[in-house]
């Protein structure tokens, strides 16, 4: 799902454990800590 001007806060659940279903992927952010995890798994 698209998500635009989106403030994420410490304990809100929305970005856990979620699935990049295209060839490629865009993540956009303007301050803080980002941590991206990608498995192998299928």
């Amino acid at each position: 799902y698209p998500l635009t001007n989106f403030r994420l806060t410490q304990g809100t659940s929305i970005g856990i454990s979620n699935e990049i279903i295209e060839a490629k992927a865009q993540i956009l952010f303007n301050k803080g800590v980002l941590i991206v995890v990608e498995s192998k798994d299928t």
